[in-house]
């Protein structure tokens, strides 16, 4: 994964492409925030609830970079390993 630094298109995390709610979708965003893997924007806390704003400028750091790559490869190995199993009884 390569940071490419063209402009995001905000569409693409939409609740309704996700197939998610929105509030639901705004805590996996709280979240990756949180652990470091997006920078760009803020969540707000008022009395009526939480607030994203600056969405905007979303970007993915280098530990979100490094999270996607490592995840990736834990795919590929876990498939790998899964057809092994398939092919040898017992395991």
């Amino acid at each position: 994964y390569k940071k490419a630094h063209k402009k995001f298109d905000l569409d693409e995390i939409s609740a309704e492409v996700l197939k998610i709610n929105e509030g639901y979708r705004d805590e996996i965003l709280e979240e990756m925030l949180d652990s470091g893997y997006v920078k760009g924007f803020k969540i707000k806390q008022y009395i009526a609830g939480k607030h994203i704003t600056g969405l905007s400028n979303i970007d993915i750091t280098e530990r979100g970079i490094e999270y996607l790559s490592e995840n990736s490869n834990m795919k590929k190995v876990y498939a790998i390993l899964k057809e092994t199993r398939d092919w040898i009884p017992g395991i």
